[in-house]
C-alpha cells in the first residue's frame, strides 16, 4: 500500500472511533440514558513490565531536516516527549523506547508506532491517535474501557525552518517541533483536544513551553485515564448538569480555574452531566463554555474532535451558548471550594442559547526585537517579567476580534484580565500598528506580585470568550547562554544570564548531568553522542522558559563531539526462546553506555526489556522477557544512549518456545535483595518447565563471583519456585545465578540488587573545612560540604538534579556534586535561613535522597535563631 493509502487508512481508523468527554476516547454503551463513558486506553495492567512501547519506522529518503540537524537528534526530540508523559507521578501510564521498528513484523503486545509521512495534509506537522482496539473489559471493579491495540503518530517529513521552508515545523530542537510531539504521544495514549491552552490543546491556543510542556490540564487528563493510588486521595472533584432550556448540552467545556492557575477542564456527556476531577485542594472558579467551531483547515469538523457516538448514534455537540460562570451569569463570584479526596455535586449551569460561536482561538505574542536573529522574535503566549517593563503590550489575533477592515478591533471589543482588573485600563485595545490583522493590548501588570499565568476574558456584543493562560507572569527573565567551555575533567561549563540552581541544560534533547550549579553557570556532563555530532544547546529554568523562548528564530549555541570512529554493538547470546526470560551481555565498540536512561529496542512490543546494569562505558547488561506471541524470526536490534543511536537491523533471533527449565527472574520481586546484608536473605526463583513435585535436592544453585562460583543454599522447592538463602554483602547490581537441575545446567538468570541508601559521613565548612560541632555549629547561610557514601545507583553520572537535600525538614539549595575518593561524594548546599533548631536540641536532622533512596538522619549542630534584645 502506498503511503498515502497508509495514511488514509489510519485517519479512517481515527475517525471511526467512538470517542470522547473528558476530552477522551469515549465509547458509551446503546443509545441513550444512562450515559456512562467508556474510555479507550491500553491496559497497562497486563503490559509485559507495565510499559507502552514506542518504535520508530526508518525515515524516508524525503525526510528534510535543517542544516546540521540529525537523525539521532530527531530521535532524542522522540524520547523527551515521551518522558515528559512519563514524568507524571499521579499517573501510572508509561511509554518505552522499542527502538527501530523492525519491517513487515507481526507484534501481539500493543504498542505505539512513530512513522513518516510526506503527505500529510497541509499546515499538518504530525497526527497521531489509536487506530485499532480491542474487545471492551470489565474489572472486577464493574468499571469498564476499551483496551487500545496500536496506536500511531505520523509525523511530517518537512522539518527544516521556516526560514529553509514555509510549510516546514523543524529543527528538532524548536518548542514548536518538541511541543506537538508531546502533544500527538498524548493523542497516541488516549487524549483528544481540549480548549483550556494546556499542550493537548492545539497549536493555535497552546500556552505550554520546553522547559513546561504538560499543564494541570494534561495532568489531570492522563491521570484519569491511568490512576495511581494516590490521585483520588489528593485531588477533588467537581459535577453538576449543563442545560439549556431543560435538556442536557452534549459535549459543553466545563473548566475550573484560579486567579494565576493553569485551568482544568473536561466536556459534558450527551445528557449534560459531567465530573471534573484531578483539582488540586483550593477555591476555583467554574465556567462552561461551548467548544468552538473547527477551522477549515482542521481535520475534524465540526468541532476539533472525533465525535462520540452510542450504539449507532453519533453524539455532535449541543447548539452554542453564552458562557457563564457558577454564578449564572458572565462574572465570577465566590469560589467553589474543592478538598482533597472529596466531591463537589451539583454545580449545575443554565445557559441560553447564541445563533453562533464568533469569537475563538484567540492567541496572543510577545514581540522582542534582536537584531542578531531577525527583525523581531516572538515568544508566546505573550510573557512579560514581574518588575520589568512598565507598561508591556502583547500581540494578539483571532477569529471574530477584528472589525471589517481587517485592522482596527471589533466594536465594543472588551478585556479584562480574570482577578485583576487593575492589569487593563481604557482603551487597552487597539489595532496593531506594524501589521494588519493583529491587535494590541496593553496592561499594567505593576500591581502583580505573584507569578503564573492570567486569563483574559474578552466580551464582544453580549458574548463572552475566556482565554487561559494568554498571559504568563515570570518571577525571572528567560535564560540566556553565552558561553560554552570544554573543561579538563571531560565535563562543560555553560554560562549566560539567568543561569541558577535548578536550571537545565538540554544537549538536543537530552538533559545532561549537572555537576554543579551557581548563579551565572551550570557545569555538566555532557550527554556521550555520534562521532562528530553538534548539539543543540538549550538552558530550562525551573520558571518554565527556555533560553529560545524569546529568541525562537535564532540558532542555539552547539556543542562539537570528537570524531571516534564507527560505532557498533554486540549482544550474546543472539538467539532466545519464545515465552521466556534471558539475559543479555551488551558491548559497545565507540559507545559510552555511562547515561542515565540507556536503552535498548528489539523492534517488536513482544519482547520487553526489563532491567539495565551498567557494567562499565562499553559493557552492560539486559534482562529481557519475551512474549509466548512473539513472531518467530530475527528481529532488529536499536541501542539508545544519550545522543547515539546504534542499530544492528534484524540481528536477533526468536525461536520457539523451550520445553527446557529455564529460570522465570522477571517474577522475582525487585525488593527481594538489598545490598549490604549482613545475614542471608530468603527469596523464591520460579523455575519452568519442572514439575511441581520436585524435590529440592534435584538443584544446585551458585552465583558467579570474580572469585569463581559461589554455592547458595538451596531450602526448598514449593509451588514451582526455589527458594533460596541469598548470600552476604551483596553489591548493588545483578546477581548472576546458575542453575542445575538434575545435572541439566540451566541458562544463568540474573535479578537485582537494590542499591543501598546513602549515608552522610561528616558535615563540615565548605570555606573552612572545619566539621561542624556543638561548639561550632552551622549558621544560616553557610556553605556546607556533607561527605556522602553510597550516592550513586549506577555507574551513570550523579545528577544534581536528582539530589535532595533537607535540615530540619526545610529542602536546603544545593550547589555542587563532585567524586572526592572513589566511593566519596561531596554535597555542597546553602543552609537557608528558614531552618529551625529541634525543640531542646543543638542540632537538626540532615538527610539526604537520591532518586527514591533516602539516607538516614545525621545531627547537624546549627546555631540557635537569634533572640531579640530586650532593654
Amino acid at each position: 500500500m502506498s503511503r498515502r493509502g497508509l495514511w488514509i487508512g489510519a485517519l479512517a481508523a481515527l475517525t471511526a472511533s467512538l470517542a470522547p468527554a473528558n476530552y477522551h476516547f469515549v465509547h458509551y454503551a446503546g443509545q441513550g440514558a444512562p450515559y456512562t463513558p467508556i474510555f479507550e486506553r491500553f491496559q497497562v495492567e497486563t503490559q509485559p513490565a507495565g510499559v507502552v512501547q514506542y518504535f520508530i519506522q526508518q525515515p524516508p529518503a524525503t525526510l528534510q531536516l535543517s542544516a546540521g540537524d540529525t537523525f539521532p537528534a530527531l530521535v532524542s526530540q522522540v524520547r523527551a516527549a515521551a518522558e515528559a508523559w512519563n514524568s507524571v507521578g499521579t499517573s501510572t501510564f508509561r511509554f518505552q523506547f522499542g527502538g527501530m521498528a523492525t519491517p513487515n513484523i507481526t507484534m501481539s503486545t500493543p504498542a505505539v508506532m512513530v512513522s513518516f509521512d510526506d503527505e500529510l495534509p497541509p499546515g499538518i506537522i504530525a497526527i497521531g491517535g489509536p487506530i485499532t482496539r480491542g474487545q471492551m473489559v470489565t474489572l472486577a471493579s464493574g468499571s469498564a474501557f476499551v483496551p487500545i491495540i496500536q496506536s500511531s503518530l505520523a509525523i511530517g517529513t518537512d522539518l527544516r525552518s521556516k526560514k529553509d521552508s514555509e510549510s516546514g515545523s523543524g529543527p528538532s530542537w524548536s518548542d514548536r517541533l518538541f511541543l506537538t510531539l508531546v502533544h500527538e504521544l498524548g493523542h497516541t495514549a488516549g487524549l483528544q483536544h481540549t480548549w483550556t491552552s494546556s499542550v493537548m490543546s492545539t497549536e493555535i491556543t497552546r500556552a505550554m513551553t520546553k522547559a513546561h510542556p504538560l499543564g494541570a490540564d494534561d495532568i489531570a487528563g492522563i491521570s484519569a485515564l491511568y490512576p495511581s493510588a494516590v490521585w483520588a486521595k489528593n485531588t477533588g472533584r467537581i459535577s453538576g448538569l449543563v442545560s439549556l432550556g431543560g435538556q442536557g448540552v452534549n459535549l459543553a467545556s466545563v473548566v475550573a480555574i484560579t486567579a494565576n492557575g493553569e485551568a482544568i477542564s473536561t466536556l459534558t456527556n450527551p445528557d449534560g452531566s459531567y465530573e471534573l476531577s484531578g483539582l488540586p485542594p483550593g477555591a476555583y472558579q467554574v465556567y462552561v463554555h461551548p467548544v468552538p467551531p473547527s477551522l477549515p483547515s482542521e481535520l475534524f469538523q465540526p468541532v476539533n474532535l472525533v465525535l462520540p457516538s452510542g450504539g449507532a448514534l453519533t453524539l455532535s455537540p449541543g447548539p452554542a451558548f453564552n458562557t457563564i460562570f457558577q454564578t449564572g451569569t458572565a462574572s465570577p463570584g465566590a469560589p467553589v471550594q474543592v478538598t482533597a479526596g472529596q466531591a463537589n455535586a451539583n454545580v449545575n449551569f443554565s445557559v441560553t442559547q447564541r445563533q453562533s460561536v464568533n469569537v475563538y482561538d484567540v492567541q496572543t505574542y510577545s514581540y522582542f526585537w534582536n537584531e542578531a536573529a531577525q527583525a523581531y522574535d516572538t515568544s508566546k503566549p505573550a510573557t512579560f517579567v514581574l518588575g520589568g517593563t512598565a507598561s508591556p503590550f502583547a500581540v494578539a489575533a483571532g477569529n471574530g476580534v477584528l472589525a471589517k477592515n481587517g485592522i482596527d478591533p471589533a466594536a465594543a471589543l472588551g478585556l479584562s484580565v480574570l482577578g485583576a482588573p487593575d492589569m487593563v485600563g481604557p482603551g487597552a485595545v487597539k489595532a496593531y500598528a506594524y501589521n494588519k490583522g493583529y491587535l494590541e493590548f496593553d496592561f499594567s501588570p505593576g500591581a502583580q506580585t505573584t507569578a503564573g499565568p492570567r486569563h483574559l476574558i474578552l466580551t464582544l456584543n453580549g458574548e463572552t470568550e475566556i482565554v487561559p493562560s494568554a498571559v504568563l507572569l515570570s518571577s525571572t527573565a528567560p535564560p540566556a547562554i553565552s558561553k560554552v567551555e570544554s573543561n579538563s575533567d571531560g565535563t562543560v561549563t555553560v554560562s549566560g544570564a539567568g543561569l541558577a540552581a535548578g536550571t537545565r541544560i538540554l544537549f538536543d534533547g537530552v538533559s545532561a548531568a549537572i555537576q554543579s550549579s551557581v548563579s551565572g553557570a551550570v557545569t555538566v556532563v555532557p550527554p556521550p553522542a555520534q562521532s562528530g555530532a553538534s548539539a543543540a544547546l538549550v538552558a530550562l529554568s525551573p520558571t518554565g522558559l527556555d533560553s529560545t523562548y524569546f529568541a525562537p528564530a535564532a540558532a542555539p549555541p552547539k556543542f562539537s563531539y570528537a570524531e571516534n570512529g564507527v560505532s557498533a554493538i554486540v549482544v550474546k547470546p543472539t538467539t532466545v526462546s519464545a515465552g521466556s526470560d534471558a539475559v543479555l551481555d551488551l558491548t559497545g565498540t565507540n559507545l559510552n553506555f555511562l547515561v542515565s536512561g540507556l536503552q535498548l529496542g528489539f523492534g517488536t512490543s513482544d519482547i520487553v526489556v526489563r532491567r539495565v546494569w551498567l557494567l562499565s562505558a562499553q559493557h552492560a547488561q539486559v534482562a529481557i522477557s519475551i512474549s509466548p506471541n512473539v513472531a518467530q524470526g530475527l528481529t532488529s536490534l536499536t541501542l539508545s544512549a544519550g545522543l547515539q543511536l546504534a542499530q544492528s537491523p534484524l540481528s536477533f533471533q526468536v525461536t520457539a518456545a523451550s520445553a527446557l527449565p529455564w529460570v522465570r527472574a522477571s517474577s522475582v520481586q525487585p525488593s527481594s535483595l538489598t545490598s549490604g546484608s549482613k545475614v542471608p536473605v530468603a527469596f523464591a526463583l520460579p523455575i519452568v518447565n519442572v514439575p511441581l513435585d520436585a524435590n529440592r535436592a534435584a538443584f544446585v544453585v551458585s552465583t558467579a563471583t570474580a572469585g569463581g562460583d559461589v554455592p547458595l543454599e538451596v531450602l526448598d522447592f514449593v509451588n514451582g519456585k526455589v527458594v533460596l538463602n541469598s548470600p552476604v554483602n551483596l553489591t548493588a547490581g545483578p546477581l548472576t545465578l546458575k542453575v542445575v537441575y538434575n545435572g541439566w545446567a540451566l541458562d544463568p538468570a540474573s535479578v537485582d540488587v537494590l542499591a543501598p541508601a546513602p549515608v552522610i559521613l561528616q558535615a563540615s565548612d565548605s570555606t573552612t573545612g572545619l566539621n561542624y560541632a556543638g561548639t561550632a555549629p552551622a549558621l544560616p547561610g553557610n556553605l556546607i560540604s556533607i561527605l556522602v557514601a553510597n550516592l550513586p545507583g549506577s555507574l551513570a553520572p550523579v545528577d544534581l538534579g536528582s539530589i535532595t537535600v533537607t535540615v530540619g525538614g526545610v529542602a536546603q539549595s544545593v550547589s555542587s556534586v563532585s567524586l572526592k575518593t572513589p566511593g566519596l561524594f561531596a554535597v555542597q548546599f546553602t543552609l537557608d535561613p528558614q531552618t529551625q533548631l529541634q525543640v531542646g536540641t543543638a542540632s537538626s536532622p540532615l538527610s539526604i535522597s537520591v532518586d527514591s533512596r533516602t539516607s538516614s538522619g545525621f545531627d547537624l549542630s546549627i546555631s540557635a535563631p537569634f533572640a531579640p534584645a530586650t532593654f
